[in-house]
């Protein structure tokens, strides 16, 4: 059921590969002197929505992550080249990305994260109309290097950034849109914290646990709204989202699963108290070897219950990842330090923290 959410993003980002581009009109300094800021876009109407530099044509839908405006100065975005480029084209649109020409140096930068329908009306139903991230960064640029505007526009994530394309560097400050102050209100009588980083589908989160999907940081705010069939209905720093055992991985009711990823202590609190690289390893919701059991669980959740002899106590933690049929796992020590990540390169660029 929830799948189906995760499968749509999937098939929306699939879709936009490899597309048309506009171009911004260089300012009077040479090439030399000038960096390129490219907008991106990617499927955004169901689950997470991240910036992606290659989206394609024709898609019904999209997250846009753009710049606006440079020193004061109003730009043609990658949402304004789409719309223009898709009149007549009904429910589909065709995705434009500008490549913006910004002399080095300081700037200012506005950036916008949106998700836009090649059908406005559409807007006024849908959930993902709301999704949406605005603000300045103060930044130096330079010469020669192409940056991105790439973000996450979701259930529970509004934010949009600038990085530099070739490493991926987060260049100035990440904008954040924060919920309304009438949602932030309510988490005034929060009695409970996120374990670790768990992992979400749209506004669902399960014991599926399935890596590479985004997650809500550990020692986010919880405050249990009320209670379904099958799952617990929360309030998390101001997103409505829903929890709840969703697979046959480990018998658990809807108490004890809500008891076991929404804690009455913070786990930030024990999270200080871990070196610099484990807690940078966390944040970024990867492991680091040398990692204690406890310290994995907190950056990459729980592990598969059918799977994992021995529970919490085994030697080995397999883990599923959010592409359908692909594991990994993870080997500790008899001192419960993990020494080994047993999984493809490809896998381990996602999953391992290199300091």
């Amino acid at each position: 059921m929830r799948g189906r959410g995760a499968m749509l993003a999937a098939m929306l980002v699939a879709a936009l590969a490899g597309t048309a581009r506009a171009e911004t009109p260089p300012t009077a300094a040479p090439p030399s002197e000038m960096a390129t800021i490219v907008d991106t876009a990617a499927g955004g109407s169901a689950g997470s929505a991240l910036g992606a530099a290659r989206p394609r044509p024709s898609v019904p839908t999209a997250a846009f992550f753009v710049l606006k405006r440079v020193n004061g100065e109003d730009l043609r975005t990658g949402i304004d080249a789409s719309l223009a480029a898709s009149r007549g084209l009904g429910r589909s649109m065709r995705v434009v990305l500008p490549e913006h020409s910004v002399k080095a140096g300081k700037s200012t930068l506005r950036l916008l994260a949106s998700v836009v329908h090649a059908v406005p009306i559409e807007s006024m139903f849908a959930r993902s109309s709301g999704f949406v991230a605005e603000g300045e960064i103060e930044v130096d640029l330079k010469a020669g290097v192409r940056y991105r505007v790439t973000g996450a526009l979701d259930d529970f994530k509004r934010e949009v950034w600038l990085e530099e394309e070739a490493t991926g560097w987060m260049v100035g400050k990440k904008i954040v849109q924060s919920p309304s102050p009438e949602a932030m209100a309510a988490m005034a009588t929060a009695d409970r914290y996120t374990c670790c980083n768990l992992r979400y589908d749209g506004d669902w989160i399960s014991d599926n646990n399935f890596i590479g999907q985004p997650f809500i940081p550990a020692g986010s705010r919880v405050k249990v709204a009320g209670w379904g069939r099958k799952r617990v209905h929360v309030n998390i720093e101001g997103r409505t989202m829903s929890a709840g055992p969703d697979s046959d991985f480990e018998p658990l009711t809807r108490e004890q699963f809500a008891d076991r990823i929404f804690v009455k202590e913070d786990p930030k609190t024990k999270v200080e108290g871990y070196s610099p690289e484990v807690q940078q390893a966390i944040v970024s919701g990867r492991v680091l070897a040398g990692m204690t059991r406890e310290q994995v669980v907190m950056a990459i959740g729980f592990p598969r219950a059918d799977r994992t002899e021995g529970g919490l106590g085994g030697k080995r933690w397999v883990y599923s990842l959010a592409e359908e049929g692909d594991e990994f796992d993870l080997d500790f020590d008899g001192d419960g330090k993990l020494v080994a990540v047993n999984a493809s390169s490809r896998v381990r660029r996602s999953v391992v923290h290199n300091p």
